[in-house]
């Protein structure tokens, strides 16, 4: 990339072990602060240690989004930060960002014009990566990243997972937001109101995150690292637990859950992310049988298996299609029909199947697979057992 241009569109992710564990670490952060600021902090120094740069910021625009109300740094001491004395406004190049936000790398801000110089006392810096931080589409702030150690420039890896970092930081907004609307509120119709919103809005984009990582898993070396990837999907997936727990509690008892159409919208962004096309037919009864009987063991892992499933017949076993459907009685029954464009690679690093084995016999249920001339099928039966 030229000195000062806009990103081109991103390639494949290439990570080392070690920043494939400090995006981890990362992710899993939002899940462990509490408050947003502590988090949002966090998240600076994950990514500024990630893409290895001296210093780091978040921005946060100010309500007539024309300049930054709050910056929050790292690698700059407090009595540096001191002797440099008023806050960056959102003035040069960091304006520029929030006229057009869209990544940015610059390779020396000395020879850059848009740069405009430091004030006394600022230390020297030299390549520079900015990326806007997101919340629904609109823009929250900007992460900064400058002076990438051993004098090179920022690079085209650093700036995707400045990007992926960018969207934990949205999600942790957004999630803060709803939560702190849902404490204050008295009135039961806004506390429901509020809590499909955090299903609608920051459970689906948690999702997103954990398929993001299972995704990375597949495409590291480092066992370890793949490992280390996927326990911290699993971490997503109890946080989403738990986010869902709260949001029943505050709506009510008698509150049953939209299983049928929280699965839809849940596949059909799974897959798209895949690259995988899908369709899914569901017994009319599973709202009634799954979602009012509170059955969530059921749901979460029946949530989580149409994901591995999806994710990994794609990554191994080049599936481009599948067929999913959900009946319902005395057990609930998955049963996906795949149409593999190399059926033969079935049996190449399939230990994921173990793991919808395993859902299925914590539940007292029972997974079964086989290969037929076109493709692959797969049924997952769980019995309806309130747990």
């Amino acid at each position: 990339m030229t000195d000062g241009t806009r990103a081109a569109e991103p390639t494949a992710w290439s990570l080392t072990a070690a920043q494939s564990a400090a995006f981890v670490e990362a992710v899993v952060a939002v899940s462990r602060e509490v408050g947003l600021e502590p988090i949002l902090r966090r998240i600076v120094t994950c990514v500024t240690d990630l893409v290895d740069a001296r210093y780091g910021a978040l921005g946060i625009l100010d309500a007539e989004r024309i300049g930054l109300a709050d910056f929050l740094y790292v690698g700059i001491s407090a009595e540096d930060a001191a002797a440099i004395g008023e806050l960056p406004t959102g003035r040069s190049l960091l304006g520029e960002l929030i006229v057009d936000p869209q990544p940015l790398r610059v390779v020396d801000l000395a020879t850059d014009g848009r740069a405009g110089g430091f004030p006394a006392h600022h230390p020297p810096m030299s390549s520079f990566l900015g990326v806007p931080v997101r919340v629904r589409g609109e823009v929250f702030g900007n992460l900064y990243l400058t002076d990438k150690r051993g004098g090179e420039a920022f690079t085209e890896t650093d700036e995707q997972l400045a990007v992926a970092l960018a969207s934990v930081a949205g999600v942790a907004v957004e999630n803060s937001r709803l939560h702190a609307r849902v404490s204050d509120l008295a009135v039961i119709e806004e506390r429901e109101r509020i809590a499909r919103d955090l299903h609608d809005t920051v459970i689906q984009r948690i999702f997103s995150v954990g398929l993001a990582l299972e995704g990375m898993a597949g495409r590291v070396d480092d066992d370890a690292v793949a490992v280390g990837l996927r326990r911290a999907a699993g971490d997503l997936d109890a946080t989403v637990r738990h986010i869902r727990g709260s949001i029943f509690d505050a709506a009510g008892a008698s509150t049953a859950r939209p299983v049928a159409r929280e699965l839809t919208e849940f596949i059909d962004e799974v897959a798209g992310r895949a690259g995988m096309a899908t369709s899914l037919r569901i017994d009319q009864d599973l709202d009634l049988l799954v979602g009012a009987a509170g059955l969530d063991a059921v749901t979460e892992s029946l949530f989580a298996v149409a994901r591995d499933a999806i994710v990994s017949m794609r990554e191994h076993w080049a599936v481009d299609r599948a067929d999913l459907a959900i009946s319902v009685g005395p057990e609930l029954t998955l049963h996906i029909d795949a149409a593999a464009v190399d059926p033969a690679r079935t049996g190449q690093r399939d230990e994921w199947l173990a793991d919808l084995h395993e859902r299925a016999a914590a539940l007292g249920g029972r997974m079964a697979w086989n290969t037929h001339p076109t493709g692959v099928e797969i049924l997952w039966t769980v019995p309806l057992t309130a747990s």
